[in-house]
């Protein structure tokens, strides 16, 4: 996890869509140690918060991750309205 294939994106939103139905007060979406899946983490938070409508809380591993990598997930982050980071 994360899902690789745009197909494993894909059907995590739909399932979490489904979920949604049972009012989660929040998700969270752990991005990758050392930011290895950083695009997917930033996909599947935009999703689930402006497409399936839950609330995401991205948390993001700063271990081993150079200052530049940090500020472009957090820019990533803004950027799609995620705004509940636990880093």
């Amino acid at each position: 996890f994360p899902p690789k294939p745009a197909a494993g994106v894909a059907a995590l939103t739909r399932r979490a869509a489904a979920l949604a139905d049972l009012g989660p007060l929040f998700v969270d979406v752990t991005w990758g140690a050392g930011g290895s899946s950083a695009d997917v983490t930033l996909d599947i938070a935009d999703a689930l918060q402006n497409h399936v409508g839950v609330d995401v809380l991205m948390h993001l591993t700063c271990t081993n991750m150079p200052r530049e990598k940090v500020d472009v997930g957090l820019e990533g982050a803004k950027a799609r309205g995620v705004r509940n980071i636990l880093a």
